[in-house]
């Protein structure tokens, strides 16, 4: 399950907000222990907490858990035990709420009654199928689709997965009645697990990933079992060493077999695609691995099975025609574009569409599909490059000089612009400025013909 918070770099946030969450659940322990320094200890655990909190929005739960330790530990409930918590509480809500209107973010347009009641359902389902995952970590998936209605209506798995999560939540807290280690196992999973139960999201509902600190809970709720059959049942030691070596160079097995799949995009989609051969997504990204790897024809076909699914997503009609057009199928490309256009006003495939009129002499077209990007986003940097170049074309100097120099503006370091301002500089005889940007697009590591900069030195001799 948890391969994925390892092997794929941009979740290895995941092992960082996990190494500060538990070392500030460490740092707290010590400080109510009465240990020296206890003071410092507790310093310690906010600040590993606002570590915590920056490498990953999950770590908002860690003030709940701090008042489940509290329980724990037997500390007398009293008004000490809340002031000293309210440094967290505050920055779990601003980071929480946050978090959370991210989430409902475009939502609202569903009816509420239904929004909430489809939420409860699907947060019900997530809660289950993590569970279940744990004991039986197959058919594990870097994308899990959202689960689709058929006639308006979700599955039957999906309808009772309610009464699954409250059989499941009653069974646990009967048996945490005769043990606090379980219980508090089970409000560990619950609580950590719950943020992203709560936050909406279109496009899946559970992920493997999510589950790299909650799964701590279940696992103290298998110790504490552990120990229970032990001490009822000492004849049992042996056996159940012997199981649970098994399971676990079983599992250890799995993990390295799940490795294999995060070899490369193209091993990670093949092995989505595998399990759910009709998502689109899926296709759409092992296309874009193709179009990395200059394999053309295979990402056209990628892009093509992608829309044959979900023709609504404007992103893929763009990312299909900027292959046609590194094919030179300008006609194709040109039609996808329109295609993505008339489904989003989207400023990518507007810079694209706008090359593509630049590249067969449509300027007048080309800077309105430009200048519409721009308004969309004021700080797309090759636009403005692009649209300078047609300006230049167009021997509108001072137009081009004004886009070369708002796209430095973006990125001071874009060495070839600096280049590009230089021959317009030439061209409106400003020999001085014009030699200037040659060097410094020099400086930046930029090719620049020894020729044309001795031609502009000796403008000045």
């Amino acid at each position: 399950m948890h391969v994925e918070s390892v092997a794929w770099i941009s979740e290895r946030k995941d092992v960082l907000y996990a190494f500060f969450y538990f070392s500030s659940l460490i740092s707290y322990i010590l400080y109510c222990s009465g240990e020296k320094l206890r003071k410092r200890y507790f310093v310690i655990s906010f600040l590993l907490f606002l570590l915590a909190v920056f490498s990953k929005v999950m770590a908002v739960t860690l003030p709940v858990i701090l008042l489940y330790i509290d329980f724990c530990l037997k500390r007398k409930f009293c008004s000490r035990i809340i002031f000293e918590k309210i440094p967290f509480f505050v920055i779990s809500l601003s980071f929480g709420f946050f978090q959370l209107a991210q989430g409902l973010a475009g939502k609202w347009q569903m009816n509420m009654v239904d929004f909430f009641l489809e939420k409860i359902l699907l947060s019900a389902y997530a809660f289950n199928t993590y569970i279940y995952k744990l004991f039986f970590p197959f058919n594990l998936s870097c994308f899990y689709p959202y689960p689709q209605k058929i006639n308006n209506s979700f599955s039957l798995e999906i309808y009772i997965a309610p009464l699954i999560s409250f059989f499941v939540i009653y069974l646990i807290v009967k048996l945490g009645k005769t043990s606090k280690e379980i219980l508090f196992g089970f409000l560990f999973y619950i609580s950590t697990i719950f943020i992203v139960l709560i936050v909406p999201s279109i496009k899946f509902v559970v992920a493997d990933r999510f589950t790299y600190v909650p799964f701590l809970g279940l696992f103290i709720i298998i110790g504490q079992g552990y120990n229970v059959l032990i001490n009822k049942k000492p004849q049992l030691k042996y056996a159940a060493i012997v199981f649970l070596i098994c399971v676990v160079s079983f599992f250890s097995f799995l993990t390295f077999q799940r490795c294999g799949v995060w070899k490369n995009s193209l091993t990670l989609w093949n092995d989505v695609l595998a399990k759910y051969p009709n998502l689109s997504i899926a296709y759409n990204n092992r296309g874009n691995y193709f179009v990395k790897e200059k394999q053309y024809n295979l990402a056209i076909d990628d892009f093509t099975a992608s829309l044959r699914i979900d023709p609504t997503r404007a992103r893929i009609y763009a990312n299909r025609g900027g292959v046609y057009a590194n094919l030179k199928k300008y006609d194709l490309a040109l039609k996808d574009y329109n295609s993505g256009l008339a489904l989003e006003e989207n400023y990518f495939i507007l810079n694209n569409r706008g090359n593509l009129y630049k590249a067969a002499g449509k300027y007048s077209l080309a800077i309105k599909d430009y200048t519409q990007a721009l308004k969309m986003n004021p700080m797309l940097a090759k636009t403005y490059v692009n649209r300078g170049i047609v300006f230049y074309i167009l021997k509108q100097y001072d137009l081009a000089l004004k886009d070369f120099t708002s796209a430095l503006r973006i990125n001071s370091r874009f060495a070839k612009v600096y280049s590009y301002r230089s021959v317009v500089y030439k061209s409106s005889g400003a020999y001085q400025k014009a030699l200037e940007d040659a060097l410094h697009a020099k400086s930046l590591g930029y090719s620049i013909d020894q020729n044309y900069i001795r031609n502009l030195e000796a403008r000045f001799k």
